[in-house]
C-alpha cells in the first residue's frame, strides 16, 4: 500500500527592522493506516499593535491542544475522519481563539490581534481557515492564491476601484478589515479541496510575499521536483532574497510537498527542531 508522507520546511525570521518576530507557525503531523496528514498554521501578529506576539503565542497555543487533545480523541473514536466534523470543529476553534485574544487585550487594556492562515491535509483533502492577510498557495506548475486577503487595498481591487501596483504603493496597503482579536463578529474564510499527485503547499506572511516575486517562488519550488532539492534549503533561500531586499517586516514561510512512498524521514524530530528556532 503507499503511503502519503510530508517533506517540509520552515522558518521564521524576525527581519532587520522590527524588534521583536510577531510571526508565529506550527506543524503538526499524524500518521494513520494510509500515511501522514498534518496541521499547518501561520499567524503573524499586528505590527502596529501592542503584544502581536502574545496574540500569536495564544493562536499557536490553542491549535496545538486541539491537536493533542481534542484531534486525538477524535482519532481514537473513529477509523476515519470526517472532514465536515472537522471543518465546524476548526471554526468553534477559531472562535475560542479570538475571545482569548480579546481577553488578553482587556486584560493588558490595549488593542493586540493577530492573522491566521491555516491548512489541514488529511488523505487527499484538504481544509482551510484563514483571517487576515497572511496566505496560502497551491503550486502544481503554476502558483495559485487559495486565501482571500482582508485588508483594505485588497477589496479595493475586488472592486475595481485600484490596480495593483497602485496597491502597492498606498498608503493604506497594511490596513486589514479582518483579524484575530479585535472584535467579536468574525467571516471566516473557509475552503475545501482535493490534494493532487503533485500538489505543493506554501504558507506564509507579508513580510514574506511582499518581497519576492512570483516567478521566483515558482521556480525555487518547482526546482525540487526536478533536482529533489531538500524544501528547507528552498525555504531557506527565498528567506535570504527576503532579507537581501532590506527585510522590513517579520517573513515566515512553511513549504509543504505531500507525496506517496516518499523516503521517510525522523519527521518528529526535524520540525521540533523547526519550531524551536
Amino acid at each position: 500500500m503507499r503511503k502519503r508522507s510530508f517533506s517540509i520546511g520552515a522558518l521564521s525570521d524576525i527581519g532587520y527592522v522590527k524588534k521583536t518576530n510577531q510571526d508565529r507557525i506550527l506543524i503538526e503531523i499524524g500518521e494513520e493506516k494510509f500515511g501522514e496528514f498534518g496541521l499547518f498554521v501561520v499567524a503573524d501578529g499586528m505590527g502596529g499593535l501592542s503584544a502581536g506576539d502574545k496574540a500569536g503565542d495564544i493562536v499557536i497555543a490553542e491549535f496545538r491542544s486541539w491537536w493533542d487533545k481534542e484531534l486525538s480523541l477524535i482519532l481514537n473514536e473513529r477509523k476515519k475522519l470526517n472532514l465536515n466534523i472537522i471543518d465546524k470543529k476548526l471554526n468553534d476553534l477559531i472562535f475560542k481563539i479570538n475571545n482569548k485574544v480579546m481577553e488578553f487585550s482587556r486584560s493588558i487594556n490595549k488593542r493586540v490581534g493577530t492573522t491566521l492562515s491555516m491548512l489541514f491535509i488529511y488523505r487527499d483533502q484538504y481544509i482551510i481557515k484563514h483571517i487576515g492577510d497572511s496566505r496560502i498557495y497551491k503550486i502544481n506548475e503554476d502558483m495559485i492564491k487559495l486565501t482571500k486577503d482582508h485588508s483594505w487595498v485588497a477589496q479595493q481591487i475586488r472592486q475595481g476601484k485600484m490596480n495593483i501596483q497602485e496597491a502597492v504603493n498606498h498608503p493604506r496597503k497594511n490596513v486589514l478589515l479582518q483579524c484575530i482579536g479585535i472584535k467579536e463578529t468574525l467571516d471566516i474564510f473557509s475552503k475545501k479541496g482535493q490534494v493532487l499527485e503533485k500538489d505543493i503547499f506554501l504558507l506564509c506572511s507579508d513580510g514574506f510575499y511582499n518581497l519576492l516575486k512570483k516567478d521566483e517562488i515558482l521556480k525555487a519550488v518547482i526546482k525540487y521536483e526536478k533536482k529533489y532539492e531538500n524544501p528547507q534549503k528552498i525555504i531557506d533561500k527565498l528567506i535570504e532574497k527576503v532579507k537581501e531586499r532590506g527585510a522590513v517586516d517579520n517573513a515566515s514561510a512553511i513549504l509543504i510537498y505531500h507525496r506517496k512512498d516518499e523516503e521517510k524521514t525522523n519527521l518528529f524530530k526535524r520540525l521540533r527542531e523547526i519550531i524551536d528556532l
